[in-house]
Formats: C-alpha cells, structure tokens, sequence
C-alpha cells in the first residue's frame, strides 16, 4: 500500500499533472465545468489560485472562531425532533450546505437557498458531474442544464448575500491568473465550495449517521463488522475517530484522475486468473484514477480492515481527504484545505441528535 497507492495520491510531494477527467473519462469542459476549474489545474496556475482561496477561505483565521455558534445555526435548519429516526438524508444535506456556508463566508442561508446549494451533493445533481460527454448526448444535454441552471441559482445566492466582493478581492490577488471577471473565478469558487466541500461533507455526515444506525451509504452493510453494543455511546467516547473510522470504511471520494506525466510501463493482469501479470506501456497524457477506497481496507496496513474500530492507533494513515491525514499538506500537496471544516461540520450536525443530549 505504501508505495503504489501513496506513490499515485501525491507523487511523493511532487506536482500532479491534472486534466478535466473523472473516472479516467474525459469530461464535458466548458459545457458542464468552468474551464479554469481548480480542480483541473496543475503547476504554477493551480499553486497560485490554491493559495489564493487557502488564505481567504479555509485558513482557521478565516473560519475558526465561528465554529462554536453552528450548531445553533444548524438547529434552525433541524427537523424536530431530531433524532437517528427522524433526520433523513435530504435534511441533512440542506443542514450540511448551511453549516459550510456559515463557516466560509459568515453567512446564514434560508431554507430554500439551503435547498438549493445542497443539490449539488449526492441526493441531487452529484451523479451527473462524472458522466462523459456521450452520455450527456445520450440524455439530449438534459443533465446539462440543470447543472447549467444550478450555477446561475448558487450565483445568485453567493449575490444575494453580498459576496461578490470575496470573488473580486480573490480575482486581484491572482497576479497573471487573474480571471476575465470576479463573476468568473465566483463560479469556480462556488464549484469547488459546493461540489468538493459541500457535497464531500454531505456524504461524510451521512456515512456517519449510517454508521450510528449500524448500516452504510455505498458499500454492502455485510461489508463492515460492527462491534456489539451502542454505536451512539461509541460516538461519545470518541467522535472524531467514530467519523474517521466511518469514512475510511465507507469512503466519500473514492477515487480521483491524474495524468501520467511521463511515459510509464505498468505490470498487471488483463487476462483470466490462469495469467500473470504483464508490462504494459502508456505514453505521456495517459489518465489514470488512483483507488483511495481499496487502500484504505488493505490488511497489511490496518489490522482486520473489515471491522469498524475508532479507536485504532493508525486511524490518521487513512486515505479519504485525497491523502493521509498524518502526512497532511506537506506530504499531499492536495490534501483536502478543508478537512477540518468538514470533521467540524459533522460533528456539529451529530450533536444536535436528540441521541447526544
């Protein structure tokens, strides 16, 4: 696990080479994806608006001191009572929005804006961002516009609440980056905000509060060796390696694309089980998904990887925030910039269960 699977998440600190893919599929670029979008950059272009929306955004200076008044916030938002029976998934995606939204920009949405930023996670329009180009011809460009249609209502709620200045003071600090428009670099921002932070959160919370109803969002509950006893108290006991724990087993991203830099030639097997494996050679610009889901279930890095432990020592090694916690940013160069503001979120949204009172 160490060396391929770390090797292909990070390159060993080095650049990534990026490309506007998911699945190792091309996607729909500019008809569904900004083309500038963050998530397809690399080098100099992709270091300087990374920190650029680093410094803005996800800093703890930034966020931090609002962290004690979310789950107020939150509670608005809560269906009453609330409790492991009564907080369904579409509630908890509106809930999540909200909370990132706090946390980022100080602002509190209404009902409905919650509505409509959280469907860009799973329950809403998620599914359709990773399908190719063929695919959105089959379906007559349908998907594509309600995307389309969703990056003009998550705009005009960034605008209703005055934001557009972040955008324009972001958009000055880009240097030969800067954006055509503070417009422009409003809907890259709000693709990464609420693609990667609002729907990645949205998964993350509820793998959690499947995990305290002894079940799972993706993978087959058979999957997964739950311990006896109340998984709730086993919540208190330790909350954050109880999320931790729920998303190494039930990953939110399960995967991501790269690009071969270079030249490569890979052994594996492309036959039947009687075969072994082969060299094979893919040139320069070549995409490749790395699994982050299956290294996180390897036994030879965690000890009977099927069973949900919180309490493991190397519970930091996992993969899920596109690399391992324990080595962070410095060993990940795209390690999630808003990990703790999601473990933050769901934290909160588990504390207003009637279960943790």
């Amino acid at each position: 696990m160490e060396l391929p699977l770390h090797a292909g998440a990070c390159h060993h600190g080095h650049d990534q080479k990026r490309a506007p893919a998911f699945g190792a599929v091309q996607t729909c670029v500019p008809e569904l994806f900004p083309e500038k979008l963050l998530l397809f950059l690399d080098g100099d272009e992709w270091k300087t608006v990374r920190g650029a929306l680093v410094k803005r955004l996800t800093t703890p200076e930034n966020w931090a001191g609002r962290a004690a008044n979310l789950p107020a916030v939150l509670a608005k938002l809560a269906p009453s009572p609330c409790n492991l029976d009564t907080l369904t998934k579409t509630m908890t995606d509106k809930i999540v929005a909200a909370g990132v939204w706090y946390l980022l920009f100080g602002i509190e949405l209404t009902d409905e804006q919650a509505a409509t930023v959280a469907l860009w996670g799973g329950s809403g329009y998620a599914g359709y961002f990773v399908f190719p180009r063929l695919i959105h011809r089959i379906a007559f460009n349908a998907l594509l516009k309600r995307v389309k249609q969703l990056r003009i209502d998550t705009l005009a709620v960034f605008s209703a609440h005055n934001l557009r200045p972040v955008a324009r003071e972001i958009n000055e600090s880009l240097g030969a980056y800067k954006r055509p428009s503070a417009l422009a670099l409003a809907d890259e921002m709000m693709y990464l905000v609420n693609f990667a932070g609002v729907g990645g959160t949205q998964h993350g919370t509820w793998g959690t509060l499947q995990m305290m109803r002894r079940t799972t969002t993706d993978v087959k509950p058979s999957s997964v060796t739950f311990p006896p006893g109340s998984m709730v108290e086993l919540y208190k006991a330790n909350p954050l390696g109880f999320i931790k724990e729920a998303q190494r087993l039930d990953a939110p991203v399960t995967s991501a694309t790269c690009v071969f830099a270079e030249s490569q030639t890979v052994d594996f097997n492309v036959a039947c089980c009687c075969s072994g494996p082969t060299p094979h050679e893919f040139p320069k610009g070549t995409l490749q998904q790395y699994v982050l889901s299956i290294a996180n279930r390897d036994p030879s890095k965690f000890e009977h990887p099927k069973t949900f432990n919180p309490s493991r020592e190397n519970i930091d090694d996992i993969l899920v925030w596109n690399g391992a916690i324990s080595g962070g940013a410095d060993k990940y160069p795209r390690f999630c910039p808003g990990f703790e503001i999601s473990t933050t979120i769901m934290q909160a949204v588990v504390s207003l269960l009637d279960e943790m009172k």
